[in-house]
């Protein structure tokens, strides 16, 4: 026998150990890369359950559970710290079960009078029927769990399992041993973006994946609802800011979510989108986001309060208008296992549904009417689905959980001429069903034609006004100086916009597309929208410092130098941008990539940190902040060595590129642990704290990423 190890494309390590697997980390849909052979039953657990660089969890474990317990009547053994089992158990009973308490009424304008209330807690209850002695499942009917003793020893199945320093272990089987680490899927390199850029239609879908959890051949199910020119992403699948870029769809399109339930298959994207540049509303039901943040403050070990930070949160009501985007959403509570809502759009008298995960099938929704799990006013309701909208996008699966295709089948033919199916394989529909698989990928977006009403140039404007950070605080009256005096033009790909040692004449912002910026040839930054560039040549009358050409179709927004600086007149935009100059000017953009948290930053991200940084001098044997003394600045080193020391006696050296300061889970004011002192002269960028935390508030994916490096370093003063 030898043990063999392989990395798995979607995360994580397989170990083969004789007849025996093991998984080191359980990445989110890492079932699809071993249900070709045989899923393991045995699964570790790393040190850290969530991965904040690529915003998933590395405990996903939901779905190998459903796996071997459904289909074969099997547990998982899952092998981790006892520090864990915690929110490992916390998260798996708010999928498998949903919540322990549920509560609905408010979000009911007739509360529990309304036509077709639901009985949420009897509807779940259903589905942990089993014939056991207990009546009823439990998670120790799943799965069992396995600890590491104090000497970092868990042995399960004869397999000997080490736990080592630094997220390292042994694994010793019938005599033969292996040591394997767990490393952090890296982010995929960044593919070539297409050269035209998607243009989204009035109405519309794009549909990112059509799969269900189990199909390793399919993206799983989720898409995007265009309406107006932005986007609304439905129950995001993992890696979709990656999908958005290869398909070329600026992400940046895209502020909003609608969370519909929490299964894995759904909400395991949601949080990795909410982690990207800027934060994104969610809206769900109080009901559905109090799983949300049950599962992920569990896995992440954030509080409450701190998670939430995170995005905006706006909730939706059950059978009332709800505008998302200036479209009409009403949303509904279908028949799941776990609380789930479906919902209908319109818009410019076109309209389409959602049925999101449900059952749809009449014998099963009359027996539990039969059974007293639904009320007459729910049967009436789950039976009397909207199929008349100008699109249908329905679910099938295996019941009871799901809609057998059968039901969607016997729909009348009428009805499935706007019906197409989703969370399916092709293989699951019957050729002479009349059904059709809702087609993937932007080349197939499908586009509902609405009255033609051209999207509002004002409101571009404006929505551009809203996303350059330094302009959000900005009054009405700005706002509409702005709209009269900018200018807008359009360029293809390859054309020239400007040319180094142009006059610096006007200072330009992206609507949509993408610019080039390079000097000799050489690519210094790509630009997307709502960024800028021209502002050094327009601030100071200098000529232009490189080279801009539109990489895609490109549409711009401009201001003519006298109209610019007429702008900022009375505002904090001279000083600020004067700042972001300078530090352009001086490289600090090349310093950024030198730091493990900053070199990972989007050039908007980039740009909105070098407008509040300061450059500053000290000597050696200055002391840049105190053990205990209040943390009221920041330093990024530009140049020179700095001493980090405890009271304790315990010191490091750090020089260019590290990141010094302390910061609080909460961005609440704190102190510091350590004491900085110049070992040598030093060059610094300075940055005032509440800039810092505001900075992180509007950026979640940073400030989940800084507090993970730092509490995993235990400096809590620095990152490098």
């Amino acid at each position: 026998m030898s043990i063999t190890v392989s990395s798995l494309p979607r995360g994580g390590k397989l170990l083969q150990l004789g007849d025996l697997r093991v998984q080191l980390a359980s990445y989110p849909e890492t079932i699809k890369d071993t249900l070709a052979e045989e899923v393991p039953r045995i699964i570790v657990l790393p040190q850290r359950l969530f991965d904040s660089d690529l915003g998933v969890s590395v405990s996903d474990v939901e779905f190998p559970i459903y796996y071997h317990y459904y289909l074969f009547a099997r547990k998982v053994t899952l092998v981790c710290r006892a520090e864990q089992v915690r929110p490992i158990l916390r998260t798996l009973s708010e999928a498998v079960f949903g919540p322990y308490r549920i509560d609905i009424e408010n979000e009911y304008v007739m509360g529990s009078e309304t036509p077709g209330f639901p009985d949420l807690k009897a509807e779940c209850a259903f589905y942990r029927q089993v014939a056991a002695p207990s009546g009823r499942l439990r998670l120790r009917d799943l799965l069992d769990i396995v600890l590491f003793d104090e000497s970092g020893l868990a042995t399960v199945e004869g397999v000997e399992i080490q736990c080592l320093e630094r997220d390292h272990y042994r694994f010793a089987y019938q005599g033969e041993s292996i040591e394997v680490s767990h490393e952090p899927l890296s982010r995929a390199h960044a593919t070539p973006r297409p050269a035209r850029s998607f243009e989204p239609p009035p109405f519309g879908i794009t549909v990112i994946g059509s799969g269900h959890g189990f199909d390793a051949e399919t993206v799983t199910a989720g898409f995007v609802i265009w309406v107006n020119g932005k986007g609304i992403l439905v129950d995001p699948p993992v890696h979709t800011t990656r999908w958005f870029h290869e398909s070329g769809i600026d992400h940046r399109l895209v502020d909003d979510i609608i969370l519909t339930h929490c299964h894995a298959d759904h909400d395991s994207g949601t949080l990795q989108m909410i982690l990207r540049e800027g934060r994104m509303v969610l809206h769900t039901t109080p009901t559905v986001l109090k799983s949300f943040i049950a599962k992920y403050c569990s896995i992440t070990g954030l509080a409450q309060r701190d998670f939430l930070r995170l995005f905006k949160y706006s909730p939706v009501g059950i059978d009332q208008p709800v505008n998302i985007c200036g479209s009409e959403f009403r949303f509904k509570y279908r028949l799941h296992s776990v609380p789930t809502i479906g919902f209908e759009v319109f818009y410019r008298g076109k309209s389409f549904v959602y049925s999101s995960d449900t059952v749809y099938c009449e014998n099963t929704i009359r027996r539990l009417h039969g059974e007293g799990i639904l009320s007459a006013s729910r049967l009436e309701d789950l039976l009397a689905f909207p199929w008349d909208h100008s699109l249908v996008l329905h679910e099938t699966g295996i019941g009871p959980v799901h809609t057998p295709v059968s039901s969607l089948a016997a729909l009348p033919e009428d009805v499935k001429r706007h019906l197409l199916v989703i969370h399916a394989s092709s293989r699951m529909i019957p050729a002479d069903s009349g059904l059709k698989l809702v087609p993937t990928g932007v080349e197939n977006t499908i586009r509902i034609e609405v009255e033609d009403e051209p999207i509002d140039a004002t409101l571009r404007l404006l929505e551009l006004l809203a996303h350059i950070d330094m302009f959000r605080s900005l009054t009405v009256d700005k706002a509409v100086e702005f709209v009269r005096m900018v200018r807008c033009e359009r360029y293809e790909p390859g054309q020239s916009i400007l040319a180094e040692g142009m006059e610096g004449e006007r200072f330009y912002m992206v609507l949509a597309g993408e610019v080039e910026v390079s000097r000799a040839g050489k690519t210094l930054a790509r630009l997307g929208r709502y960024e800028y560039f021209g502002e050094i040549s327009a601030l100071f009358g200098t000529g232009r410092t490189a080279d801009v050409t539109a990489s895609s179709t490109a549409e711009l927004a401009s201001l003519s130098r006298d109209d610019f600086f007429y702008f900022m007149r009375g505002t904090h935009l001279p000083g600020l941008l004067r700042r972001l100059a300078e530090n352009r000017v001086m490289g600090c953009w090349n310093l950024l990539e030198e730091n493990a948290l900053f070199s990972s930053l989007t050039s908007y991200q980039k740009t909105i940190l070098l407008s509040t940084l300061s450059i500053t001098e000290r000597r050696s044997g200055d002391v840049l902040f105190a053990e205990g003394e209040a943390v009221e600045h920041y330093f990024l080193v530009e140049l020179g060595d700095i001493r980090i020391s405890k009271s304790s006696g315990k010191q490091y050296e750090v020089g260019r590129g590290a990141l010094l300061g302390r910061v609080e889970r909460n961005l609440e004011a704190c102190q510091h642990l350590t004491t900085a002192t110049c070992l040598t002269d030093c060059i610094l960028y300075e940055i005032d704290a509440s800039d810092w935390r505001r900075f992180l508030a509007t950026n979640p994916g940073v400030y989940m990423s800084l507090v993970e490096r730092m509490e995993t370093s235990n400096t809590y003063s620095f990152v490098s």
